[in-house]
């Protein structure tokens, strides 16, 4: 009987060191692994038995093993990025504003191989600037979205993250109720609205133009590297037969009045920014078409103006059947590639027609990040954004940007 107990005592104190120095030496592994690369396996970890789940996280807790050690170490960009090669994420005011998305949203940009920049909204529909400037800009309503504007941008920017300000313009709450006379009206003399219930500014505003250069110019000097413009354009989307324009007359010609719009922010700009880049939202259709789409915008009055022209091609906004294509959603590569390759052709024949030389790299397109819930029939699936990056890559371009309005991102 004595003997047995002996064995068994034996027997358990044997277990107990070997399960142990097991322990400890995977532990030791497992932290290199994490530390140095998680995507190389060690040289001193034994793939032989006995074979135990080195990613088995339940039972051993890194943080506990390393104690006191910095696990988790903020990744940095390159501290130039090159505008050209610029791959952005959206980020709306709010989301900025809040520190834990933001944060979120920063370390995955920084440590992405693919993504180095990120758009946020300065200005919205609503009219509201994203933060409450230390001066007071004329005409500006000011908010608190973000309430210190320049520690976000030094965040950022800290981080080696190329950083975008983007300004919507004629789609302005705000400045409707401070200028009503300079709205977009109905043939009763009443301000008119979209589908959504907005209110749009006369593009031939000139305030509005001025105001737009106000807002830029403080955004460079707050640090933004690029001024991403959008709604740059007549509006849509409502009852286009009970529509009128104080300022811009009867039957305007919308494609010129945009175009000088484009020329006003450009030169005022350039002439005090000639370092900064420059850069506007279009509808994804006009890479195809060149007829204004109702909304004045031609690629032909972006290109001279801008650093980088921005289709926004999502493939869930395109019409069924559009070129023959059923359900676009369900076609992102071959939607955003033709989109693209269209792009491409137009400045190389604006270029032949003009005697310029823009590179093809000003097209920098917006691609879908989202999936079409509101899509029917067999549409209704996860987007491809892949597939959709590979479009434009295909095209031998290098920048684009995702578009998320939730700002959610698996980059």
């Amino acid at each position: 009987m004595l003997k047995i107990i002996k064995k068994i005592i034996f027997s358990t104190v044997f277990s107990f060191l070997f399960f142990n120095f097991s322990f400890v030496s995977v532990s030791i592994a497992k932290e290199n692994f994490i530390l140095e690369n998680p995507f190389k396996i060690p040289q001193n970890v034994s793939l032989q038995t006995p074979r135990l789940k080195l990613f088995n996280t339940e039972k051993i807790n890194v943080v506990e093993q390393i104690e006191a050690k910095e696990v988790i170490v903020k990744k940095q960009k390159s501290p130039e990025v090159n505008p050209s090669d610029v791959r952005a994420i959206y980020m709306t005011a709010y989301t900025a504003g809040y520190a834990t998305r933001r944060n979120s949203l920063i370390d995955k940009v920084a440590a992405s191989d693919k993504y180095n920049a990120i758009v946020i909204d300065i200005k919205d529909v609503s009219g509201f600037l994203a933060y409450t400037p230390k001066k007071p800009i004329r005409d500006a309503s000011p908010s608190k979205k973000i309430k210190d504007i320049h520690s976000v941008v030094k965040q950022i920017k800290d981080r080696g993250i190329y950083l975008i300000a983007r300004i919507i313009v004629f789609k302005d709450q705000e400045f409707v109720r401070k200028y009503p006379g300079l709205a977009v009206k109905n043939t009763k003399g009443e301000i008119w609205r979209d589908r959504k219930g907005k209110a749009w500014v006369d593009p031939s505003a000139g305030v509005i133009w001025d105001y737009t250069v106000d807002l830029s110019s403080k955004a460079y000097d707050l640090g933004f590297d690029e001024i991403n413009i959008d709604y740059v354009r007549f509006p849509s989307d409502g009852n286009m037969d009970d529509i009128s324009y104080p300022i811009s007359g009867k039957n305007p010609i919308k494609a010129s009045i945009i175009e000088e719009f484009n020329k006003h922010l450009s030169t005022k700009l350039r002439s005090k920014y000639p370092e900064k880049k420059l850069s506007a939202d279009l509808f994804g259709m006009v890479t195809a078409r060149d007829n204004g789409l109702g909304i004045g915008q031609k690629m032909s009055s972006f290109i001279p103006y801008y650093d980088y022209v921005s289709p926004m091609i999502y493939p869930s906004l395109y019409p069924n059947n559009y070129d023959g294509i059923a359900y676009p959603n369900n076609h992102e590569y071959k939607i955003v590639y033709d989109a693209v390759s269209s792009g491409v052709k137009y400045i190389d024949d604006y270029n032949l027609e003009n005697g310029t030389d823009y590179p093809h790299s000003l097209l920098r397109p917006w691609i879908q990040g989202y999936t079409c819930t509101w899509c029917g029939g067999y549409q209704k699936r996860l987007v491809d954004i892949v597939a959709q990056e590979q479009a434009v890559v295909d095209n031998n371009l290098d920048g684009f940007f995702l578009w998320n309005s939730s700002n959610r991102y698996n980059i």
